[in-house]
C-alpha cells in the first residue's frame, strides 16, 4: 500500500528550499549522535559542493547558520565563519535572464576577506544541459547525485519521516523519468517518461538538447538536434515531437511569402532522397508560417520496439542516423538550387 508522502503536497521550489535548510542544519558535530542519518547526509550534500569546486570539506562543522531568500540567493549557509555556501535551488525550472552571473558577482563582492563563497545550482527536477549554469560558476548537482547520497546513508524505514519521504519522492520522480524503458511502445508515454527517453538519445547521439515546447494548446516535449548551419535561405535541423519526427527549417532569409514554398521544396526534396531508405516522408498536415517551420514528417513513429513490445534503443538510434543522413543528402541538394530562387 502506498504511504502519503509529505511531498506529493509540499512541490514548490519554496518547499524544497526550506528542506534543503533543515538538511543544513543538521550538519554541526554535534548532531553526529542525535540524528546519525540526517547528520551524515547534511555533511556528504556539504562534501559533494566543496568537491565540485575542487575543495576539501573543512575538518570539522562546528557551525552553520542558514539563511533562506538573502539578496536574491535561495539558500545561503554560512560554514564555520569562513564558508558561504550559495544554493540555486530549482524543481525543474531553469535558470533565466543571466540570473546566476548576476547573484555570484553580487555575493563575490560582499564577501569578506578569507570568506570563500562555494556556488551550487541544484537540480531535482530535469533539464537537457547546466552549460549556462557552469559558466555562471556554479556547479550543478542533479537529482541523480542527491539520489546516490541518500542511498548512502539511508538503510533504516524506520528513520526520519521527513527525510524517507523526500528520499522515496526523488526516487519517484527518477522510476518516471527512466518508465521509457518500462512502458511499451503501443502505451502511452507520460511526460516525464518522454523527457527521459530524450534524455537517453542524446546520450547515444553525442548532441541535441530537449524540454518542453509551449505552444497554442498543451505543448509537446520535444527533443532538437543537427543543425546543419546556413542551407540556401534557411538552417535545416531535426525535431522529435513525441513520437513524431519532423524536418524543420529556422533562421529563415527566404521573404514571409516565399517561406511555405521553401518548406515545399524541402519536403520534395527529402521525399526523393527518402524513397530508397527505410524512412517513408510525407507532408505535415499544413504549412503554418513561423520563424521554424516543419518541412516534412516521417509516416510513421520513428520508435523501434524489441520483441517484448519495449523501446529498442540501438534500433530507434539507427533510424535517427538514416533522417540525419537524408538531411543531409537533401541539403546539398538545395546548395545546388540558384541562390535567388527564395
Amino acid at each position: 500500500m502506498t504511504r502519503p508522502n509529505l511531498f506529493q503536497y509540499a512541490t514548490s521550489e519554496l518547499s524544497q528550499d526550506a528542506m534543503l535548510c533543515w538538511l543544513l542544519a543538521w550538519s554541526p558535530s554535534m548532531y553526529a549522535q542525535v540524528e546519525p542519518e540526517l547528520h551524515a547526509l547534511a555533511t556528504k550534500f556539504i562534501d559533494l559542493a566543496f568537491s565540485k569546486h575542487g575543495l576539501p570539506l573543512p575538518g570539522v562543522i562546528s557551525t552553520i547558520e542558514v539563511r533562506r531568500q538573502v539578496s536574491n540567493v535561495d539558500i545561503l549557509a554560512t560554514i564555520n565563519g569562513t564558508f558561504e555556501l550559495l544554493i540555486e535551488d530549482k524543481a525543474g525550472t531553469q535558470e533565466h535572464s543571466d540570473q546566476l552571473v548576476r547573484y555570484l558577482a553580487n555575493w563575490q563582492q560582499q564577501k569578506r576577506p578569507g570568506q570563500c563563497v562555494v556556488p551550487v545550482y541544484v537540480q531535482t527536477g530535469e533539464q537537457s544541459n547546466f552549460q549556462n549554469v557552469l559558466n555562471a560558476g556554479f556547479q550543478p548537482i542533479t537529482r541523480t547525485e542527491l539520489l546516490s547520497l541518500m542511498d548512502e546513508v539511508i538503510s533504516d524505514a524506520n528513520g526520519n519521516a521527513i527525510l524517507a519521504d523526500f528520499y522515496a519522492y526523488l526516487k519517484d520522480l527518477e522510476h518516471q523519468f527512466q518508465a521509457f524503458q518500462t512502458i511499451p511502445l503501443n502505451q502511452s508515454w507520460p511526460e516525464r517518461a518522454w523527457r527521459g527517453f530524450f534524455s537517453a538519445l542524446q546520450q547515444h547521439l553525442g548532441q541535441g538538447d530537449w524540454g518542453h515546447v509551449p505552444t497554442a494548446s498543451k505543448g509537446f516535449a520535444g527533443f532538437w538536434w543537427n543543425w546543419l548551419g546556413p542551407v540556401g535561405a534557411a538552417e535545416p535541423y531535426l525535431q522529435l515531437e513525441y513520437g513524431r519526427l519532423c524536418f524543420k527549417l529556422s533562421a529563415f532569409t527566404a521573404s514571409d511569402t516565399r517561406k511555405i514554398e521553401l518548406a515545399r521544396t524541402w519536403q520534395r526534396k527529402l521525399t526523393k532522397v527518402s524513397e530508397k531508405g527505410e524512412i517513408s516522408i510525407t507532408k505535415p498536415r499544413r504549412y503554418k508560417e513561423g520563424k521554424t517551420m516543419t518541412a516534412a514528417i516521417s509516416a510513421v513513429d520513428y520508435r523501434v520496439a524489441d520483441t517484448t513490445g519495449l523501446i529498442d534503443m540501438v534500433a530507434t538510434v539507427a533510424v535517427l542516423k538514416q533522417a540525419e543522413v537524408l538531411l543531409r543528402q537533401a541539403a546539398r541538394i538545395m546548395n545546388e538550387q540558384p541562390k535567388a530562387a527564395f
